[in-house]
């Protein structure tokens, strides 16, 4: 008799956790406890808030090489705050143009090692692929 109620107590354990999984799942209704989050690849947003966005981004990075000079943790801080306004919008630029977003993304990578390891010229040539990056998809996606 002692297996009998082995297997019973396994078999109600079995049915309890399938009955629990059925009623978490039934799709029916919202999910508030299980989030979903978007990378920031996967948001696509309005032309008008990518121009915004590459106005905001370009203001950050012109002042890259200065706050480097004067004072490299503040340009620590001024390159999060650039990813910051580029996640907003890179989804859409990435839809809408895969070369010229990879070229972005390199800019924007050199000018975030150029401020991280104190090379001022890194942040240049980061900031010039950046900006023509952004005049070609302008040009493209106006």
């Amino acid at each position: 008799m002692q297996v009998s109620r082995s297997v019973r107590t396994v078999a109600v354990a079995l049915l309890t956790a399938g009955a629990l999984a059925a009623c978490g799942s039934s799709g029916g209704g919202s999910s508030a406890s299980t989030p979903t989050t978007q990378s920031p690849e996967e948001i696509i947003v309005p032309a008008a808030k990518v121009t915004a966005g590459f106005i905001a981004v370009r203001a950050i990075a012109q002042g890259l090489p200065a706050a480097l000079g004067a004072d490299q943790a503040q340009a620590r801080k001024d390159v999060d705050r650039m990813y910051a306004k580029w996640f907003e919008f890179e989804g859409t630029v990435r839809k809408n143009d895969q070369d010229l977003y990879l070229t972005m993304e390199d800019g924007l990578s050199g000018m975030k090692i150029g401020v991280q390891t104190n090379k001022p010229d890194r942040v240049t040539s980061g900031l010039a692929d950046f900006d023509q990056a952004v005049d070609a998809y302008l040009e493209k996606n106006p």
